[in-house]
């Protein structure tokens, strides 16, 4: 299975998932669900414009190792000195690609939330659920310790060069999350009803940015 997409002289993606279909070694005529070609040995019907047995295990056997191709762009792109995420840019289409496309959609957000595929502010590449975008209130109250404090788990800012569109794709698809004053304050009351020794600090440091921000 290969998959094929044009790039812009910094090796940005351009393709448009519009014009993006399954290939048989010639082009059929079902879109693939992705800013990409898809290339692989579908069992087609006589026309060869349509996939035969859409739903048969062979041919989702096919679109689900697109997953394992798109772990190989991902390691492209982390070695590429200029465009550092346009994997990212390659997600599946919420408006193309028909229902039987979905194991090779599943297989890539799968591939995606696995792999070390989306840059940090420390210059290293971390799994999408490490990855936390804090709103203008947080970043300006709590430091990046905090927030880890916080939601009790590792976290790491994304990378400057993600840029908001990008950023707000990827919080739409729930890839990564967003972190605001009203999420940390759940965080700190859930926290709370286990422990209120250890979470004493956190509802302090959550009320204070939550004043903060509403005054």
């Amino acid at each position: 299975v290969t998959i094929s997409f044009e790039v812009d002289d910094q090796h940005r993606p351009v393709s448009d998932p519009e014009e993006c279909y399954l290939f048989n070694f010639l082009p059929t005529d079902e879109r693939s669900g992705f800013p990409f070609d898809v290339h692989a040995d579908f069992l087609l019907e006589p026309s060869r414009k349509a996939l035969a047995w859409r739903d048969g295990a062979y041919n989702q056997w096919l679109l689900y190792r697109v997953g394992d191709t798109f772990r190989k762009i991902v390691e492209h792109y982390r070695d590429l000195n200029a465009e550092r995420v346009g994997h990212l840019r390659l997600l599946p289409s919420q408006k193309y690609g028909l229902d039987h496309t979905s194991a090779a959609k599943d297989a890539v957000v799968e591939a995606l939330n696995d792999e070390d595929s989306t840059p940090g502010q420390d210059g290293g590449y971390h799994r999408p659920g490490a990855i936390v975008v804090p709103t203008y209130h947080v970043e300006n109250v709590f430091t990046k310790s905090d927030v880890k404090h916080l939601l009790g788990r590792a976290v790491e800012y994304p990378a400057e060069s993600m840029d908001e569109s990008l950023l707000s794709t990827l919080r739409g698809r729930s890839i990564i999350e967003e972190v605001s004053v009203e999420s940390l304050l759940k965080q700190s009351e859930d926290s709370a009803r286990e422990d209120f020794s250890r979470a004493s600090t956190a509802h302090l440091l959550v009320f204070a940015a939550a004043l903060w921000e509403y005054w």
